[in-house]
């Protein structure tokens, strides 16, 4: 777990520093479900409801596709997949603010227009 944290954290910052190229989709150990999934917004005017609500479906379901799906039956497995939709969905929401902000002051950069979604 503390070694998706810290992915997600990398990613992150690699958005938060201007790296424009691709941040490469990692496999988690036992599934297909990539470390990371950029979810961009530069179609999106985040000034608005609809706008916000929009990249927040891309969110949600970007999380979902990162995390994958524990089965129902596995408790621990289950656990973890809480576990991660809810750090995913935390730093997730971080970057959805700044970038609200940051598109609200017009002060939307390039490097930075799409959220990283990672376990």
């Amino acid at each position: 777990m503390a070694t998706r944290i810290l992915m997600t954290l990398s990613a992150i910052t690699l958005c938060a520093t201007g790296f424009s190229g691709a941040v490469q989709a990692e496999t988690m150990d036992q599934t297909d479900a990539p470390a990371t999934k950029l979810v961009p917004y530069t179609d999106l005017n985040l000034a608005s409801e609809e706008g916000q609500n929009t990249l927040a479906v891309r969110i949600r379901s970007a999380v979902r596709e990162v995390c994958g799906n524990a089965g129902s039956r596995d408790l621990k497995a289950k656990q973890q997949n809480i576990q991660c939709q809810a750090e995913a969905m935390r730093l997730a929401r971080i970057q959805k603010s700044d970038a609200i902000a940051q598109y609200r002051n017009g002060q939307r950069v390039a490097a930075a227009n799409r959220v990283i979604v990672g376990n």
